[in-house]
């Protein structure tokens, strides 16, 4: 099981499959199993790099809050540790979040970016709501947690599907490293104080960003205005999907991902 050093932190990262190197970075309460839909599809052609973020999943608990930017910085460890001089970079939510500013203070290290489902700084929705989490987490057993989790997450039509939901809460339970309330809540402070609005004109790097067009947790909005702040960036908004597109609309989530990346594979 490899770990990345970071000062005192430990970061968890998982490798598959071997070609060209992708990182993924998972959103907030996420360790790196939220791919697995992913991992077997992308490792066929490319070595893939899945990373547990600080505070959650195999990852050390930080002892003090951070930033996006500090998360960032552990990615250029796990790069270190993985013997990477630059990699495709795949972040949704808070991870896109991060891989914006491992984009802007490491451009070199970043081949191409995927932004998905993510923001340049939180709107007032995603400030109450993430605030509100933040309150809740702990107080109620983790189960019910996600119960209420799973509408801002999810397309009323995925929700509508028993199979859908069943297979999620399975998920949820049977999580072997269930993140602690402290932890959370530092993860939700990092996300409420992101902000790279004012310097993502810097972004040289290729961007595609993916938007699910039901998304209510970051709306569609948010990805219109990181296209439009990020030069030449490409905007894919997939229609019927929710924050969680990799998981609803996967066949077409995996397919535009899997184009974009072959069209800067090394030659």
């Amino acid at each position: 099981m490899p770990f990345a050093s970071n000062g005192d932190l430990k970061i968890y990262y998982e490798e598959v499959g071997k070609g060209d190197p992708v990182v993924w970075i998972q959103g907030l309460g996420a360790s790196n199993t939220a791919w697995n839909v992913q991992k077997f599809h992308f490792s066929q052609r490319f070595r893939c790099i899945f990373i547990d973020n600080r505070d959650v999943g195999q990852s050390s608990r930080a002892n003090a809050d951070y930033t996006t930017k500090d998360m960032a910085e552990d990615v250029l460890c796990v790069l270190e540790s993985a013997n990477v001089d630059s990699a495709h970079i795949i972040g949704l939510s808070m991870g896109g979040a991060i891989a914006q500013e491992l984009a802007l203070n490491s451009p070199k290290k970043v081949k191409s970016l995927v932004l998905v489902s993510t923001f340049a700084t939180p709107d007032a929705r995603i400030r109450a709501v993430n605030a509100a989490w933040g309150e809740l987490y702990g107080k109620v057993n983790r189960e019910l947690f996600y119960k209420q989790v799973e509408p801002w997450l999810f397309s009323p039509s995925y929700l509508e599907k028993p199979s859908n939901i069943r297979a999620f809460r399975r998920y949820i339970q049977h999580e072997p490293n269930p993140q602690e309330t402290d932890a959370y809540q530092r993860q939700v402070r990092a996300v409420l104080s992101h902000n790279t609005a004012d310097r993502l004109e810097k972004i040289s790097n290729p961007t595609l960003i993916i938007a699910g067009e039901q998304d209510i947790l970051v709306s569609p909005l948010h990805s219109k205005l990181l296209a439009e702040l990020i030069p030449n960036a490409e905007l894919e908004i997939i229609p019927g999907a929710a924050h969680s597109v990799n998981l609803e609309n996967q066949k077409e989530f995996n397919n535009r991902v899997r184009s974009f990346l072959e069209s800067y594979l090394e030659t």
